[in-house]
């Protein structure tokens, strides 16, 4: 078995953390260079290691030589871990994995690519995304899909009590649910903007946003703008994502470019009927199992949510259909067979290089 120690910094993807979160094995370690990116509601046993300087590389490099760390393979979460773990690599026989929650801006995809041509491999959570790094020039055998993994929530109608008791939120109301890390480009927005529209036809369907990230404050001031503050909750990671998923009736999955995919797959291993923008990436984690809307179109992104609280069956058969997809091919153990198939590989070739 292959001794594994994981790199994050404080650019490392929400998407990320929890995958790790779900797939860490007994004796890996995790050690995060520099500051910590958010943590909260996470069970990860991390490290710290000094940065110096704030640069990747050279944290890397100051873990190699000081701190007596020693793996058959380095895991990076972010481009910033990649140049960290490939600076401890160059000190090390370790090899480099790489795993990216979707197929970054070219410059970075670049820097990328040049990893996994010196051997790095790096992992995405769709075939799209594979193959966009694969045109940049990354070779095909070192780029591999690592879906993203989910869990149902345990305990479910006393999760959702608890949290709509807390929420105000009655038994008779229609609560949707947007997850995630709070980007600029992950369609946050669109939520208020899908319940602004819902509102006036309909005033029992409320809003629960669970997350954080760089776009969170212009996210609170656009809610203010469309009108119907009292109905948006805006929760950060204050409660738990078990009960955020349990106490929603549908959940909004509505990018608007590269975003990550784990919500989605969060979604519907709870069992939920997802509305979704149609991209590339949600088309192969949801397939016939979510009900899709146009990209950056809110009054699609409305209606579809509008068939969903008409029409009870659908919507159950849909959350049904979702979680039996979730079940059969984002399961966490699924995650754990890829990553096992790919620390072995890089092993071997680390136990065989004659430098």
């Amino acid at each position: 078995m292959s001794l594994v120690l994981h790199i994050i910094d404080r650019t490392t993807h929400r998407d990320m953390l929890e995958l790790l979160s779900l797939t860490l094995k007994a004796g890996d370690r995790v050690i995060c260079l520099g500051s910590e990116p958010d943590l909260t509601g996470l069970h990860l046993p991390v490290e710290h290691a000094h940065e110096p300087m704030s640069i990747a590389a050279l944290g890397g490099a100051y873990l190699a030589m000081h701190e007596h760390v020693c793996a058959d393979v380095v895991h990076a979460w972010s481009p910033r871990a990649a140049q960290a773990s490939e600076a401890f690599a160059s000190k090390s026989k370790s090899r480099v994995v790489a795993s990216m929650p979707y197929c970054p801006p070219k410059p970075m995809l670049q820097q990328l690519v040049r990893l996994a041509g010196r051997g790095c491999v790096l992992t995405f959570p769709t075939s799209a995304a594979v193959e966009q790094a694969i045109r940049q020039g990354a070779p095909s055998g070192n780029v591999r899909v690592l879906p993203p993994s989910a869990v149902a929530p345990q305990d479910k109608h006393a999760r959702r009590s608890r949290l709509r008791e807390k929420l105000a939120v009655a038994d008779n109301h229609h609560l949707l649910v947007m997850m995630g890390q709070i980007d600029r480009d992950c369609g946050f927005r669109l939520g208020p903007w899908v319940q602004a529209i819902l509102h006036e036809i309909r005033d029992d369907v409320r809003l629960m946003i669970a997350g954080s990230g760089d776009a969170s404050g212009s996210l609170e001031r656009f809610i203010s703008l469309c009108g119907q503050p009292d109905e948006v909750f805006v929760g950060g990671w204050r409660y738990d994502s078990s009960d955020v998923l349990s106490a929603a009736d549908v959940m909004l999955h509505l990018p608007v470019g590269r975003s990550g995919v784990r919500p989605l797959s969060a979604g519907m291993a709870a069992g939920l009927p997802v509305v979704s923008s149609c991209t590339a990436e949600a088309a192969q984690i949801g397939g016939d199992a979510v009900l899709f809307a146009q990209v950056n179109d809110p009054r699609d992104s409305a209606g579809a949510v509008l068939q969903l609280l008409d029409d009870a069956d659908k919507a159950r058969a849909l959350g049904q259909a979702a979680a039996l997809r979730a079940r059969m091919t984002l399961s966490p153990q699924a995650a754990k067979d890829v990553l096992d198939a790919i620390y072995e590989q890089v092993h071997y070739l680390a136990a065989t290089d004659p430098a």
